[in-house]
C-alpha cells in the first residue's frame, strides 16, 4: 500500500514527512484524504478534534485504542476519566471491520462490551493466552508475551488457528529489551492492527524491528543522545501515567555519578498556555 499517515508528529506518505506539526485532527485527517497516492490511511485521532468537529471520516477499517488514563481532563467538558473512556468509545465504534484493544487498560477492554459484530483483536503483555481465553474466549484474536527457550517472545493466536511465536521483544528495539511494557503493548497493537488489514507477518517482524526509539524515526519518544560528557534522554511524557512509567525505567538505568531530571511543564488559564519550567535533581 501507499500509505498516509496523519498525527501529532506530522503528515506522512510512505514514510516521508511532508509536513511536520500537529495533524491528529481534522486538517491532518483531511491532507490523507486529498492526497491522490494514499491508497490506505492512517489517522491518529486527537480527542479535542473529536469533541469540538467530530470525525472527519464516516466509517474505518480498523480502530486501536491503546488506553484511557487520566490526562486531558477538565478540557472541553470531558471532567472525568470514564467520561474520557466513553468519549474514545465513539471514535472506537466508527470501525466496521475489526477493533484492537488493551487488556492492560481496564478502559480499553471495556468497550469491548460495547463493539458487537466487529472482530476483536486483543493484546496484553502481562496476561498468558489462558487466561485472556478464560476472560474474552476463543472467538476474539490474541496477542501477548509469554517466555520461550529462555527468551521472552510475542506471541499471535487468531481465531481458529494456532499459537505462532512472532519475534523475540528483544528484536523490538522500542521495548528496550521489555524494560518498557507500555512499548511491547503499543508495537503488539500495531501487529495486531497490520494482520487486521492482511499484511503478511514476515512484513509486520521486519517493520517492527526496523522501528527505533530515535529522534529522528519516533521523535520525542524515549530519545538517547551520546557523545557529550553525559548521556541525555529526552522523552514528552505528557501526562501522569506518562510521567510514572519513564521514572520506572530511569530507576532501571545504572549510571556513574547523578541523574539529573529537568522538566518542562506546560499550563492553560483561559485557553492561553503558559509555560513554567521546574528543575529537579537526582543524586
Amino acid at each position: 500500500y501507499i500509505t498516509g499517515r496523519a498525527g501529532t508528529t506530522g503528515f506522512f506518505v510512505n514514510g516521508e514527512c511532508i509536513e511536520f506539526g500537529d495533524f491528529s485532527g481534522g486538517p491532518g485527517h483531511h491532507k490523507v484524504f486529498e492526497s491522490t497516492d494514499v491508497i490506505l490511511g492512517v489517522l491518529e485521532t486527537a480527542r479535542g478534534a473529536a469533541c469540538t468537529m467530530g470525525l472527519m471520516f464516516d466509517y474505518c477499517d480498523i480502530s486501536v485504542c491503546s488506553n484511557v488514563t487520566t490526562e486531558h481532563l477538565d478540557l472541553h467538558g470531558i471532567e472525568t476519566i470514564e467520561e474520557m473512556a466513553q468519549l474514545k468509545l465513539f471514535i472506537v465504534d466508527s470501525a466496521k471491520k475489526a477493533v484492537v484493544l488493551n487488556a492492560d487498560n481496564e478502559y480499553s477492554i471495556d468497550m469491548l462490551k460495547h463493539l458487537e459484530g466487529r472482530i476483536p483483536w486483543i493484546v496484553s503483555s502481562r496476561l498468558s493466552l489462558d487466561e485472556l481465553t478464560g476472560l474474552y474466549g476463543t472467538a476474539a484474536n490474541y496477542c501477548w508475551a509469554a517466555q520461550n527457550s529462555g527468551a521472552e517472545w510475542v506471541w499471535l493466536k487468531e481465531a481458529g488457528g494456532k499459537e505462532t511465536k512472532v519475534l523475540p521483544v528483544s528484536d523490538l528495539q522500542v521495548t528496550f529489551n521489555g524494560q518498557l511494557r507500555y512499548n511491547l503493548n503499543n508495537a503488539m497493537q500495531a501487529l495486531c492492527a497490520s494482520r487486521a488489514q492482511g499484511v503478511q507477518l514476515e512484513i509486520i517482524r521486519n517493520e517492527l524491528s526496523a522501528f527505533s526509539p530515535s529522534y529522528e524515526v519516533n521523535p520525542g519518544r524515549m530519545n538517547f543522545y551520546h557523545g557529550l560528557p553525559f548521556t541525555v534522554l529526552f522523552d514528552y511524557a505528557h501526562n501522569e501515567d506518562g510521567v510514572r512509567q519513564l521514572g520506572a525505567f530511569l530507576d532501571t538505568l545504572e549510571v556513574e555519578g547523578r541523574k539529573i531530571i529537568l522538566t518542562t511543564q506546560w499550563e492553560v488559564y483561559d485557553d492561553q498556555e503558559i509555560m513554567r519550567r521546574t528543575t529537579f535533581l537526582a543524586g
